[in-house]
């Protein structure tokens, strides 16, 4: 908890930091412990995420931010690229760079159009339902999805086992969501309200 008040203090350089070993790092970093705690093959997402979160307030908005931001979308298109030819020699079947760097693209472009209130999401509150899902989701779906793709790959038509597995992930994640996030999240938040002012002495 320390840690991260003390890099909220100073995000900015924090993410520079982070950003310059990802490019360090490359598209196939060694199996280090550094490379367990700071994962740079997918990195300039997360990156990308905390720098669209501080770019949504005017006064968050310095040059400083915005080149880290590009920084990220250079890395992550870069990543897209080692990706799908990973993907490609995993599968014996062609994933194309182009579609991959339109994806990512298409995806910084619109969570600009979000943090910069080009698209008002608040107009659509049941997108509040879907959104919850996100992290759940997030955790369980790529190794259950990189199993069942490998297991059944050859074996299941390629466009019923990608529907049928989202499917499954995501009713996977509304139980995550219902039975223990839903029940855990109240309580975990008054732990956290009343133990990180007694760890920060105040």
């Amino acid at each position: 908890l320390l840690i991260g008040y003390a890099l909220m203090r100073h995000v900015d350089w924090f993410l520079a930091g982070w950003l310059v070993y990802t490019a360090y790092a490359g598209g196939h970093p060694a199996p280090t412990v550094f490379a367990t705690l700071f994962f740079p093959a997918y990195s300039p997402y997360f990156a990308a995420g905390m720098l669209f979160y501080l770019l949504q307030r005017p006064e968050g908005r310095t040059r400083m931010r915005y080149a880290l931001l590009a920084i990220a979308y250079l890395l992550a298109v870069r990543q897209g690229f080692y990706r799908a030819q990973e993907l490609t020699e995993f599968f014996h079947s062609d994933i194309s760079r182009k579609v991959a760097v339109a994806a990512i693209s298409g995806f910084f472009g619109v969570f600009y159009l979000v943090a910069f209130r080009k698209i008002n999401l608040s107009r659509w509150t049941w997108l509040a339902v879907p959104g919850a899902l996100t992290y759940p989701l997030y955790l369980l779906h790529c190794d259950i999805g990189v199993i069942a793709f490998h297991r059944l790959n050859g074996h299941v038509n390629k466009y019923l086992l990608v529907g049928t597995t989202i499917l499954l992930m995501l009713v996977a994640a509304h139980l995550v969501h219902v039975m223990l996030e839903k029940r855990l999240s109240k309580q975990l938040g008054q732990w956290l309200t009343k133990t990180i002012p007694r760890m920060l002495g105040s």
